[in-house]
Parts: structure tokens; C-alpha cells; sequence
């Protein structure tokens, strides 16, 4: 059972303070990344994902010792504003203000051993799931 990447969003338009925030994530990120390690090691297939949306701003691989590889889901930025502005009915000001908040895609990019690209629709990603299926498997 992989945590829910929505859990605690902020709704459509809130700006979270950075100060809770950060206090929130002191409280709650440390839990959250010992149960995903032990979901992880428990699991009985022939690997695991952990699913960890803000992996780069959370201290990446040296907060995460135990991942043995990085896949990155990426969509270029503009396909990023746009399915944000769609998802979460904002305005582009604030869609500017939320992809700013987050790492950066070369940030992101440097830190991932793999890429899936998602710049189209979910039936285009068959083809390259499977190959990683295959790669992680082999």
C-alpha cells in the first residue's frame, strides 16, 4: 500500500505556509519514509516503487539510502502548467508560483536513474513501462 500522493494537499488555490510546512514535514516525513521502506522490503514481488512526489526537495537519495534506482515520471514544464491549471482549476500566476516552489526538471532529471516521458496521454506510456517491466526484472 503506497501512500496517498494527494494526502494533504492544500485545495485548489491554497499556498501552504512555508513555515508549517516545514514544521509539518518534520513531524510526518520521517514515519512516512520508514513505512515505505518497510512496505518495500516486505513486498513479495520481484521489486518494489515507492511512490515520493517531492523526492528531490525531501533530500533525495540521502534521505531514501535504501532505493537502489530512481524513476522519474517527467513531463516537459509546460505540460506540467497546463495539466496543473486543468487539474486543480488555478489561474497561470499560480501555476507559476507552485511548479517555482518545487525542484526544478534538471534538478529532478539529474537525480533519476530512469525516465518515464508523460507528454502525451496514459495509453502512450504503455510501451515505455514495459521496457523498464522487462529492464527491473532482468
Amino acid at each position: 500500500m503506497a501512500p496517498d500522493p494527494d494526502a494533504g494537499r492544500p485545495g485548489p488555490g491554497a499556498e501552504p505556509d512555508p513555515a508549517e510546512r516545514t514544521a509539518l514535514e518534520a513531524i510526518t516525513h520521517p514515519a512516512i519514509r520508514l513505512l515505505m521502506q518497510q512496505q518495500c522490503e516486505q513486498a513479495e514481488s520481484p521489486y518494489a516503487i515507492a511512490a515520493i512526489p517531492l523526492l528531490t526537495e525531501a533530500g533525495g537519495r540521502k534521505a531514501y539510502p535504501w532505493l537502489d534506482r530512481v524513476l522519474l515520471v517527467d513531463a516537459p514544464e509546460a505540460v506540467q502548467h497546463a495539466r496543473l491549471m486543468q487539474r486543480d482549476g488555478i489561474d497561470a500566476a499560480l501555476a507559476d508560483r507552485m511548479i517555482a516552489a518545487q525542484a526544478s526538471r534538471a534538478q529532478r532529471l539529474a537525480l533519476a536513474d530512469d525516465v518515464v516521458v508523460n507528454d502525451g496521454q496514459p495509453e502512450d506510456l504503455q510501451v515505455q513501462v514495459e521496457q523498464l517491466h522487462a529492464q527491473y526484472l532482468g
